[in-house]
């Protein structure tokens, strides 16, 4: 009988042991997600990205409204008097208005095209100095849906070179609370040039994104 206990002792410690082997035993290591360049990117509407920033990379033609019949200029001498307008003397200085219906080309928001919008300004001339504008772009996408956005421009005649800052301030459906900055960059017009074409770049992301 003793061996027998003595036996089955060494048995149940035997099972404890394993228990308590198995209880220490750590969990093989879970899978880890992809991070950095490889990560694959969730979708979202349209394909784009749900987080992260899309670019915005393409171009922006707009006629020249003095020049075409679909968009309007109107300046007003402001001083000294006389002051010619047309001249555009040092002296003269200037307050414009302006509609411009302008193209894109390549570039995307919220997985739909942009292709047209309309841009409306107001902006500040002496002589030859340089123009500061402003003001805002409507635009539709094909699915309806619309934005509004603010924008600044700087014109420097020395370098020939127009620089602007373009952002979306209110957008309604898949646009609602998207963010979309670019900048556009743009050599100034000649006197024959009938159409004002820059280069954008930027970055837009849709609500939730990072």
């Amino acid at each position: 009988m003793r061996i027998r206990q003595s036996s089955a002792v060494w048995v149940m410690l035997g099972i404890l042991a394993a228990s308590a082997c198995r209880e220490q035993t750590p969990p093989p290591p879970q899978p880890q997600p992809v991070v950095g360049a490889n990560a694959p990117a969730p979708s979202g509407p349209g394909g784009v990205p749900a987080e992260g920033s899309v670019p915005l990379t393409g171009t922006l033609t707009c006629p020249i409204p003095s020049k075409n019949p679909g968009g309007t200029a109107t300046a007003f001498a402001v001083g000294p008097k006389p002051c010619d307008v047309s001249a555009l003397g040092e002296a003269c200085r200037v307050l414009m208005l302006t509609e411009e219906h302008c193209t894109w080309t390549g570039i995307t928001l919220a997985g739909q095209p942009l292709t047209a919008s309309v841009m409306h300004g107001q902006g500040y001339l002496q002589g030859e100095v340089g123009v500061v504008t402003s003001g805002y772009d409507w635009g539709t996408l094909p699915n309806g849906d619309s934005y509004l956005a603010q924008w600044t421009e700087n014109v420097d005649f020395a370098a020939g070179k127009i620089t602007a800052n373009w952002k979306i301030v209110q957008g309604t459906g898949t646009l609602k609370d998207i963010r979309a900055e670019a900048e556009f960059t743009c050599n100034t017009p000649g006197p024959n040039d009938q159409l004002e074409t820059c280069k954008v770049s930027g970055s837009s992301w849709l609500p939730g994104s990072k």
